[in-house]
């Protein structure tokens, strides 16, 4: 006797042994998204004030078409501190694109990494230290050294703003700030990301609007924010700053039903939105 294959109609098309046969007559839909890489570590420190990590790098478009299909997204990872080793973070890819992690903060004495957004340089002492590049953000900031002992650390770079310097103001010593992130208000609830991560110093610096750390001495300093790729916090002398928050991907389209799985789905003002906060696949 004869096996014939199990056929049901899907949304998508038609599922055959459980296998999605995507419609041929669907057409492009166009399609606006946002992409966030994972934000770099804070800098490890034995002494002086170690930099803040930069934020994930950004990608943003609007009126995209996208054809049926299968996509694999990969979110970026937070950047960590292995032993006195920095890292950056992790890459975010959607349909052949990469936002790029952000640059690790680093130790004194040590220039801050490139990234998506650059680190913070280590605290200079005896001479000039400079923040990493930006390739899809702006820099780090560049570390303090000589006149007056200021040997603060330099802020990571968010996607909206470059990493701050060091300050001494009056008798007050003030690590760099994170630079600040940007807001997307067109995916339903406003979505804040992309902050750099605080240096260290007597004053700490902080976090960059968008999830940047905050910097401390101890157990106080922080991490940048998961899924918005914010920086991790440089820290004060003698431990490990901040690790970098993870990346997303958000994906939005107008439709009157959703065309597509995969990610977390809302729908606000006539548009479906998926928004990936791990690795998956979107299905169209």
């Amino acid at each position: 006797m004869r096996k014939y294959p199990k056929v049901k109609n899907t949304k998508l098309g038609v599922e055959i042994n459980s296998r999605i046969i995507v419609d041929p007559t669907l057409k492009p839909v166009s399609i606006d998204f946002l992409m966030v890489g994972g934000g770099g570590s804070g800098g490890y420190s034995s002494n002086y004030a170690s930099g803040g990590g930069g934020a994930g790098g950004f990608i943003y478009l609007t009126g995209q078409s996208l054809s049926e299909g299968l996509y694999s997204i990969i979110i970026g990872s937070g950047g960590t501190i292995v032993s006195t080793t920095e890292y950056n973070g992790g890459y975010t890819t959607f349909s052949g694109l990469t936002a790029l992690g952000g640059g690790a903060g680093q130790t004194p004495n040590v220039n801050g990494d490139n990234g998506g957004c650059g680190g913070g340089a280590g605290a200079g002492g005896s001479y000039q230290t400079y923040g990493g590049t930006g390739s899809q953000g702006y820099n780090g900031g560049d570390g303090g050294y000589g006149t007056a002992g200021v040997y603060g650390a330099g802020g990571g770079g968010g996607i909206n703003q470059a990493g701050q310097v060091p300050q001494h103001i009056a008798t007050n010593y003030y690590g760099g700030d994170g630079g600040d992130g940007r807001q997307f208000s067109i995916f339903g609830t406003d979505y804040y990301g992309g902050g750099g991560g605080g240096s260290g110093l007597n004053f700490p610096g902080i976090g960059g609007l968008g999830g940047g750390g905050t910097s401390a001495s101890g157990a106080g300093v922080e991490n940048g924010v998961a899924n918005t790729g914010g920086g991790g916090a440089g820290y004060n002398g003698g431990g490990a700053g901040g690790y970098g928050g993870t990346g997303i991907v958000k994906i939005r389209y107008a439709a009157n039903a959703p065309l597509m799985t995969g990610g977390v789905i809302t729908q606000s003002g006539g548009y479906y939105i998926h928004t990936f906060l791990s690795s998956g696949t979107l299905i169209f």
